[in-house]
């Protein structure tokens, strides 16, 4: 079923975000976002390979019967070439008795020759293929026999051969006897030919009609009646998406009945009853509908030959298998081969029935399950194969994704391409609103894996899109240096240049005071009298030194003050706003994580502590990208190694286990580093 809003379970979920909350602090918007080209060309090319993957798995079913030939017929499909079937039946029976009755006429009047002619011809009408497509009366009354599960058709076919075999007797007699005079001898063959115009009806029969066209009539109605039952079921499913708290009980066991009324299947109520959880509502409205589905492949599948069908139940995911014998008097020999979905491997099947063997199937590239079934008359068996839920979308992993777009658009802000970035901020939003939507509308799990894998197309878009925001920030480091700080100090630190300039304008208008006052001081000096004793010449030159020292000690003064303003001023821009790396971006840089510098001195391998939500489990995938095929999970807080890190992902591996889990990564955000 449907889960609820990705961000309303993170933001109602009880688990610690220590993690989470450090992304999307002020600080850590504001700090320095590293973005390396080693990074950026490992993800493109594991979002390549994923993109491809996730193209070929949605042009795959969910699951698959094995067994089944090319040559089963869809039900709507059987019931056309029935009713064609039914159209030349008529057609050769209306032909067989107006000749008949036309020999019986002229008997009299005919020669041996004549009559041998004519008979012939009427038995011909049994065996002969008018159209080249295997139509004749005789095949095609023996196809209908093998198709359905009919006493008319049964009777059809019975009386078609014995009125051939009449008419080929009588023929037999006259060529070693030659004509008996009486057209008598023709009334069996005319009884048996209208017997087989009884069972033949015509296209205006009703469903009671114990004909052929009633049979039709009637298995037409009851197709119609499993189609309503089924909308019926998607109904009571959409109510109990919709609304989960609803009460549909009585509604179930008004389907419950309508469904025993026209069922075929013998034990019915294996479908009645959850495999897992029998007080599980939806799951008891997928046993109904994939009993109506059973119903179905009945009448679609050959008489008396063993059926199968394969359906899923909630509870992780469950994959319950009928298999029933419809012969009344014989056993039947299933042999049961399905496929699994592809994104499921070995150690994420929870439990299996001992009659079901699971491998790897490289032609399926898929777990195939098999198994040698043997059936009593009337009877039917259910199996089950319980895995783990992986196709749901992890919400912490996917608020990460939204994380790292407002951590790199807070990184190009007052950059060129900020506006660009905005857009692209827009196209992720509605993308993740559009995911949002496919999950909510599953109804059933087999419809869940179809949204899984359609939203996870869409997921993996929005990660190329989030490495195009990527590519905007290694543009932004690659032409950072004089430009960047004078744009950074211009459009971030206006109020530090405004202390500057106003520092040097004061500096400026001090100076040019000082200097106008310069001649005032010199002309006072030179008007004042001699006095009659003069002081000696060495006296003098101090008086006349001192004006210029007290005018240079100004200078410095005044220098010193406005340069420390104005250095104040500087220090504060600078700080204020902080310049992309300088240096070239490289290959040969190491690896770091999106929007955070503190593990760069970091040695690998290191250990650190994985702690899981209260409330679901840390998905480990294959490759650093949510898309990635999720191999495993954790359910337990654990010690690990960790041995690389990639964007938001780090590889890690137990200590406790084997090195086989090399290339395990999972969200950064899980971590608690020692």
């Amino acid at each position: 079923m449907a889960s609820n809003s990705l961000y309303d379970i993170l933001r109602h979920s009880t688990t610690p975000l220590t993690n989470l909350k450090r992304l999307t602090s002020p600080q850590t918007f504001n700090s320095f976002y590293s973005v390396t080209l080693s990074d950026t060309e490992e993800i493109n090319s594991i979002l390549t390979q994923n993109k491809l993957r996730l193209e070929n798995l949605n042009s795959k079913p969910v699951f698959r019967l094995l067994d089944e030939g090319s040559n089963t017929l869809k039900l709507s499909d059987k019931l056309d070439q029935t009713k064609v079937a039914a159209a030349n039946i008529y057609s050769g029976i209306q032909n067989l008795k107006n000749r008949i009755l036309l020999l019986a006429i002229k008997w009299p009047d005919i020669s041996d020759s004549e009559v041998k002619s004519e008979l012939t011809s009427l038995s011909s009408i049994f065996t002969q293929d008018t159209n080249q497509k295997n139509s004749s009366l005789a095949s095609t009354t023996e196809w209908l026999k093998s198709s359905w599960d009919n006493p008319t058709i049964t009777n059809l076919m019975d009386e078609a051969q014995t009125a051939q075999s009449q008419i080929d007797n009588l023929l037999n007699d006259v060529i070693t006897g030659g004509k008996i005079n009486s057209a008598t001898v023709l009334d069996p063959i005319i009884a048996r030919i209208s017997k087989l115009d009884e069972l033949v009806g015509s296209s205006l029969a009703t469903a009671t009609d114990p004909s052929l066209f009633g049979f039709i009539r009637k298995t037409s109605d009851q197709i119609d009646i499993f189609d309503k039952q089924s909308a019926e079921g998607i109904r009571i499913l959409t109510s109990i998406n919709d609304n989960p708290s609803i009460d549909m009980n009585y509604d179930i066991e008004q389907l419950k009945s309508s469904i025993i009324g026209t069922n075929l299947i013998p034990n019915a109520n294996l479908f009645f009853t959850s495999s897992k959880d029998p007080n599980a509502t939806p799951n008891s409205v997928l046993g109904l509908l994939a009993l109506i589905d059973t119903n179905k492949k009945l009448l679609s599948g050959k008489t008396g030959a063993p059926i199968q069908h394969l359906w899923l139940e909630e509870g992780s995911i469950v994959f319950r298998l009928a298999v029933s014998n419809p012969n009344r008097t014989q056993i039947g020999n299933a042999t049961i081969k399905f496929s699994l979905p592809e994104e499921i491997n070995k150690d994420q099947v929870i439990s299996l029935d001992k009659e079901i063997s699971l491998v790897f199937d490289p032609k399926e590239n898929a777990l195939v399950g098999s198994g040698e079934i043997v059936l009593t008359p009337l009877e039917t068996r259910t199996f089950m194969i319980e895995v783990e839920d992986i196709w749901n979308f992890n919400p912490r992993e996917i608020e990460n994704l939204h994380l790292q777009v407002e951590g790199l658009i807070q990184t190009l802000k007052y950059k060129p391409s900020y506006s660009q970035a905005l857009l692209i901020k827009k196209d992720v939003e509605n993308a993740l609103n559009k995911i949002e939507n496919q999950q909510r509308l599953a109804l059933t799990p087999e419809t869940k894996i179809v949204a899984f894998r359609q939203s996870s197309q869409e997921l993996n878009k929005i990660e190329q899109t989030i490495s195009s925001l990527k590519g905007l920030v290694l543009g932004a480091q690659s032409s950072s240096g004089i430009f960047n700080i004078t744009e950074g100090l211009r459009t971030h630190s206006l109020q530090g240049l405004l202390i500057l300039i106003i520092s040097s304008s004061i500096f400026i208008y001090i100076y040019t005071k000082s200097l106008q006052s310069e001649p005032r001081i010199g002309f006072r000096n030179r008007a004042q009298p001699t006095p009659r004793n003069t002081a000696p010449t060495n006296i003098q030159h101090q008086e006349h030194t001192k004006p210029r020292l007290h005018r240079l000690a100004r200078i410095v003064i005044i220098t010193m003050i406005s340069g420390g303003i104005g250095s104040i001023g500087t220090s504060l821009a600078l700080k204020t706003f902080t310049p992309l790396s300088q240096k070239t971006v490289s290959q040969n840089d190491p690896v770091t994580v999106l929007g955070t510098n503190t593990d760069a001195n970091r040695k690998y391998p290191y250990e650190a502590e994985i702690v899981p939500p209260k409330e679901g489990d840390i998905p480990i995938r294959t490759s650093p990208s949510v898309t990635s095929p999720q191999i495993s999970s954790l359910k337990e807080a654990r010690t690990v190694s960790v041995f690389k890190k990639v964007d938001q992902w780090v590889m890690i591996m137990s200590p406790n286990e084997k090195t086989n889990n090399n290339g395990w990564w999972i969200n950064e955000t899980y971590l608690v580093h020692n």
